[in-house]
C-alpha cells in the first residue's frame, strides 16, 4: 500500500512540476493535462525530450527505485513459501 501511495506522490509531483515549468500554472485545464499525461513521463512511453536532464534523471532515478522497492517485496513475499 505504501508502494502503491509513493507512486501516487511521483505522479502527482510530475504532473505539478510539468504544469509549473513548461504550461499556465493559473489554468486548472493544464494542470488535467499534465496529469493525463504524468504516467506517461514516468513510464517513459512518450516522445516528448523538452524536459530539462536533470529533471529526466530525477524521473528516472525515481522509478529505479521504486521498481526495486516493488521487487523486494515480492522476493520477501515468495521467500516465505
Amino acid at each position: 500500500m505504501k508502494l502503491l501511495r509513493s507512486l501516487g506522490f511521483a505522479i502527482l509531483g510530475i504532473a505539478l512540476f510539468d504544469t509549473w515549468l513548461y504550461k499556465d500554472a493559473y489554468n486548472i485545464h493544464d494542470y488535467l493535462s499534465s496529469l493525463n499525461n504524468a504516467p506517461a513521463i514516468f513510464f517513459g512511453a512518450t516522445e516528448q525530450v523538452s524536459y530539462v536532464p536533470l529533471y529526466a534523471a530525477v524521473i528516472v532515478a525515481t522509478r529505479l527505485t521504486l521498481f526495486a522497492l516493488f521487487t523486494a517485496i515480492l522476493i520477501k513475499r515468495f521467500s516465505r513459501r
